[in-house]
């Protein structure tokens, strides 16, 4: 079964729930953004692009789901390019992409808007 019919079956399967009290926060990270970085695309138009029962599911249910969507790359970039990678600190090597990101390099931006 493909991943996005997973994720909208395991989202259903959440709203059906006696205790679910909507509006459910959700963040969803594409990882491995790095590799992603020049298509001058957002993490939303990607999920648009390669997950559009998804983003279809989500943007239809706004009234159940409250979701921000996430670009994350915790290495920064491809192993290969070990230069690259070498000259920059491991906390620099962190990006975070989304609408509302304060810091581009602090992992934690998606946990602090579900905590909102």
């Amino acid at each position: 079964m493909p991943t996005q019919v997973q994720i909208v079956e395991l989202l259903q399967f959440i709203a059906g729930r006696p205790y679910f009290n909507p509006p459910f926060r959700i963040a969803l990270m594409v990882s491995a953004w790095d590799s992603l970085i020049e298509e001058n695309i957002t993490p939303a138009n990607w999920i648009e692009m390669e997950l559009p029962l998804l983003a279809q599911f989500l943007e239809s249910n706004r009234r159940l789901f409250d979701y921000s969507i996430y670009g994350v790359s915790a290495q920064g970039g491809d192993y290969r390019d070990v230069g690259k990678l070498t000259s920059m600190l491991p906390s620099e090597r962190i990006l975070v992409t989304g609408s509302d990101v304060k810091n581009e390099h602090d992992l934690t931006e998606p946990l602090t808007w579900l905590t909102r």
